[in-house]
């Protein structure tokens, strides 16, 4: 690969900041920082906050006016991991370490800032696409060997899933639809956007379950969302700083549709099969392994809620995805995308796309 093409000059910027005002908006009155929020426990304070009407424009996909911007050539690594199946909480981690920051640079990373790192190539330009948005739960800096390395640990929900607590019942007869979109919105008041509520035929069915004895939620908005969709067949998870709410096995209905071709392939394609040497399809397979294993150039494009259709020959189909893996390293030249698929079955209709993405 030559370094002149513009298809393979790696790029990234790296965004780290605190939203002053959408911090002033989702803290409980009198909490003086992050923690605080895990003492807001008053049944009130859900009726106060969370049934607002107003919705901010400001939330944890938004990169604060004072923000700390970090980009080549500084030397970065990166690891974020996107799980999502086979798990109550599907929750999106990162790593980051960055080289020889100046003091007053790495001073200034904080436990509980917004983090921010869109990542691709020269071609993109300054479209890059963001392969993480989340809040730091750690950040070190120490020397290792000849340099001075601050290593960030971040997830993709920290500040809103040990947020403020509510207490709330239900009144008998509510359904999953009344309690899930309920407690969507809420979330949606803790800072992190609603992206979908899947209403497609199985989630729809899901969704239609009543409650004859009604239903009483507690803690955060979040764990509250995600402990009741765990309990049905659903799942609730962010990414990318937005909350998606599906079915646990989606399988084609997924409406974000995203094309891998043969000019995206890295590294290994690798077919597992199972015991009898046959390829994993079924509902259990599901839980524990994949069908397809893909080494990828680096594509911030895929994500996690979107179903995957393969044009390379030989591996030709519709997969949802069961964990995606970005690793970059500015030192080794790894700039990779990992994808672990799930091949849908024969006889199942996937749904019309609604968004595609093209090699």
């Amino acid at each position: 690969m030559s370094n002149e093409n513009p298809e393979f000059i790696r790029k990234y910027i790296l965004q780290i900041g605190v939203n002053e005002e959408l911090k002033k908006t989702v803290l409980p009155s009198g909490s003086k920082d992050y923690a605080e929020r895990k003492k807001e426990t008053h049944p009130e304070y859900y009726s106060e906050r969370y049934k607002s009407t107003t919705t901010s424009s400001n939330n944890y996909t938004t990169v604060p006016l004072n923000v700390l911007t970090i980009t080549d050539p500084k030397q970065i690594t990166a690891k974020i991991s996107d799980p999502k199946s086979g798990k109550k909480i599907n929750v999106n981690k990162s790593v980051i370490e960055i080289f020889n920051l100046a003091e007053e640079t790495y001073t200034q990373i904080k436990t509980g800032a917004s983090i921010f790192l869109r990542a691709g190539y020269e071609q993109d330009g300054e479209d890059l696409p963001h392969v993480f948005i989340g809040q730091i739960t750690k950040v070190v800096t120490a020397p290792r060997y000849t340099e001075v390395v601050t290593t960030i640990e971040a997830n993709s929900c920290e500040v809103v899933r040990k947020g403020a607590f509510i207490h709330k019942s239900y009144p008998s007869g509510s359904t999953l639809k009344d309690i899930v979109e309920d407690l969507a919105a809420a979330v949606g008041k803790s800072g992190i956007p609603v992206e979908s509520i899947n209403n497609l035929p199985i989630a729809t069915n899901l969704l239609q379950k009543a409650y004859p004895s009604g239903y009483m939620v507690s803690g955060s908005p979040l764990q509250a969302l995600e402990k009741v969709c765990s309990s049905n067949g659903m799942r609730a998870y962010v990414s990318l700083g937005r909350l998606h709410v599906e079915p646990t096995e989606a399988r084609g209905e997924l409406t974000k549709v995203v094309t891998i071709g043969d000019g995206q392939f890295k590294g290994k394609i690798k077919i597992v099969k199972d015991k009898k040497g046959e390829e994993l399809t079924s509902d259990d397979d599901f839980k524990d392994n994949g069908d397809l294993q893909l080494n990828l150039f680096l594509d911030g494009n895929i994500t996690k809620d979107a179903r995957v259709r393969v044009t390379a020959k030989g591996i030709e189909g519709d997969y949802v995805i069961k964990d995606l893996t970005h690793s970059l390293d500015w030192k080794k030249g790894d700039w990779d995308t990992d994808v672990n698929l799930l091949l849908i079955q024969n006889g199942v209709d996937p749904t019309p796309a609604t968004t595609q993405t093209e090699e």
